[in-house]
């Protein structure tokens, strides 16, 4: 088994960049240093453009894959994603010698609509969107988020919190964490032990992306009063 695990580390590099929000050159940098390149800190982008794809050629000829995981990849100016896509025209239908997992929002699919990055669109074999969750999947979901973070005993958020969680996030994981976050922190502003419909209210308010569904929250307000 760990010989097994051994191989599977030293076949496999990966390049993980969490925070993407770079220009071109930056993107670049990002890149040679996920992957252990030796460059210089003030190398150029047109540098980097030949020693990346140089080092990428010698890794597949030493029977190396590598894997370039983006996250929040909607984030990313044009100019980085471009980059990203020139990196990947160097590919062909006998040598892949980088592999791209892009994670991002909705706004992703948008951006690799725009006229210059088609290509990169074009270059995604797979794409998986996460459904959105339903009320019933949006309170266990955060049942579970309190579990992870040590919570026992009763949910701490109220039927009508979670109710107003899941219309003003749309169901959508990320902006249930937001909400849900900022609603515990509204609480814990007032030393409150559980999480309110009011609660929840004030974290909408500071949420620029839920305040869109402000209407129909009030509606509901009515009916949950």
């Amino acid at each position: 088994m760990l010989s097994a695990l051994a191989t599977h580390k030293n076949r496999y590099v990966t390049a993980y960049i969490p925070h993407p929000i770079l220009d071109e050159e930056g993107i670049m940098h990002a890149i040679a240093e996920e992957i252990e390149l030796a460059e210089r800190p003030d190398a150029s982008y047109y540098e980097l453009l030949k020693t990346i794809p140089a080092e990428l050629v010698r890794l597949h000829l030493e029977g190396k894959q590598v894997t370039l995981l983006i996250d929040e990849a909607q984030a990313m100016p044009e100019e980085a994603m471009a980059a990203v896509q020139l990196l990947t025209s160097m590919d062909t239908d006998e040598a892949k010698y980088l592999q791209v997992v892009l994670f991002g929002q909705p706004e992703l699919d948008l951006l690799l609509q725009r006229p210059s990055l088609r290509q990169l669109g074009k270059r995604l074999s797979f794409a998986f969107v996460l459904p959105a969750l339903d009320l019933i999947g949006t309170e266990a979901y955060i049942a579970h988020r309190l579990a992870k973070a040590g919570h026992s005993g009763a949910h701490m958020f109220s039927k009508p919190a979670i109710n107003l969680i899941f219309h003003s996030s749309k169901g959508v994981p990320r902006m249930i964490n937001i909400l849900a976050h900022k609603a515990l922190m509204a609480a814990y502003g007032k030393d409150d032990h559980s999480i309110s419909e009011s609660h929840v209210k004030r974290a909408i308010e500071d949420t620029e992306s839920a305040r869109q569904n402000t209407a129909f929250a009030q509606r509901l307000f009515g009916d949950e009063s």
